[in-house]
């Protein structure tokens, strides 16, 4: 879904995942040419990252980056992103080392775990050869975006062009996400 507001873009787009509010067990998958972030118990890949190219593997997490790379910034304006929901880094990665003018990106994950795992396994094999330069243009926030998280996000400087919202629809149900949540995420957006 893509609501766009003060021209603003807020992408959101929740998907399906366990009820519970507890981090997934991950395992990581690597050879050569990719790197894979699975719940074995779900049985799903949660993040996919193609080692060769320097792009998200999967279809959604590129259409998400390409979703941001089509909203239209006024002239020599660069980006600044915030998502919601870090993973793998898949999708900042993705922004980062396919970069279409985009200044930063800022990343809210809940759980400690999975920033942990994409900082460990993934960034190594997103921030390499050509796209080595552009790990310093992320921030990951760790912290509950629904449950006060944003709080450190909305003291970190300048309003954000895009914001992503990639967190499991489950969760969003559980942790009660009312709208006050989302009018509070427009207003990290630019005017």
């Amino acid at each position: 879904m893509l609501m766009t507001m003060r021209g603003l873009a807020l992408f959101a787009l929740a998907t399906a995942a366990a009820a519970d509010l507890v981090a997934p067990e991950l395992t990581i998958s690597e050879d050569s040419s990719r790197i894979l972030m699975i719940s074995p118990r779900e049985h799903r890949v949660y993040s996919r990252w193609d080692k060769t190219n320097h792009r998200a593997l999967s279809p959604y997490g590129r259409a998400m980056a390409d979703a941001v790379r089509a909203h239209a910034l006024p002239p020599l304006q660069r980006a600044r992103v915030l998502m919601l929901g870090l993973g793998g880094g898949v999708i900042p990665g993705d922004l980062l080392c396919n970069p279409a003018d985009v200044a930063a990106v800022t990343a809210v994950e809940a759980f400690p775990e999975v920033a942990r795992l994409a900082e460990a396994r993934f960034f190594p094999a997103i921030f390499s050869g050509a796209c080595k330069g552009m790990r310093d243009r992320l921030t990951v926030v760790v912290g509950d975006a629904l449950a006060g998280g944003l709080d450190a996000v909305k003291a970190s400087g300048p309003r954000f062009s895009s914001i992503l919202v990639d967190i499991p629809a489950a969760y969003e149900a559980a942790a009660g996400a009312p709208a006050s949540f989302y009018q509070r995420l427009l207003g990290l957006g630019a005017p």
